[in-house]
């Protein structure tokens, strides 16, 4: 309950889902598996992801990795980090 999908915390933070997942990517909190991403365990144990698993139209099991509110100011803070840095 609460929890949000990445696509939506990218136009929140006005900026582009591909962009933020490689920055996530980069920054050691999400890793690729298959074509799923999915957060390190421990962002899970701080409360910023849940993953949750379903059948796709494929019928392959797929991980989907929703954001916590919690989530969503993490993500923030590090955006603006490293915004800061660039600048």
């Amino acid at each position: 309950k609460g929890y949000i999908s990445l696509n939506k915390v990218a136009k929140s933070l006005h900026i582009g889902r591909n962009k933020m997942m490689a920055i996530l990517r980069e920054n050691n909190i999400l890793f690729r598996d298959g074509l799923d991403n999915i957060p390190f365990q421990r962002f899970v144990d701080s409360g910023y992801f849940c993953v949750n698993h379903k059948v796709g139209y494929d019928g392959l099991l797929h991980s989907v990795t929703k954001v916590s509110p919690k989530g969503v100011a993490y993500i923030h803070k590090l955006l603006k980090k490293i915004e800061s840095e660039v600048a």
